[in-house]
């Protein structure tokens, strides 16, 4: 799992940005070229909450 800033992130989206606008351009005029839907998320992961049966620092559950 990538672990990024948001400064990262924000360079990752224009980069596929430029990507997808690259490849639109070039892809337009082929016959076989369709309308895609791309889903895309950049949200951070809540922390993961302790596990209530997970033996401690001593072993112990």
């Amino acid at each position: 799992m990538p672990r990024l800033t948001p400064e990262s992130l924000a360079e990752l989206w224009e980069a596929l940005d430029r990507k997808l606008a690259e490849l639109t351009t070039r892809d337009e005029a082929d016959p076989r070229a369709a309308h895609v839907v791309l889903i895309t998320a950049g949200l951070p992961l809540a922390p993961r909450a302790p596990d209530p049966v997970a033996p401690d620092a001593e072993g112990a559950l």
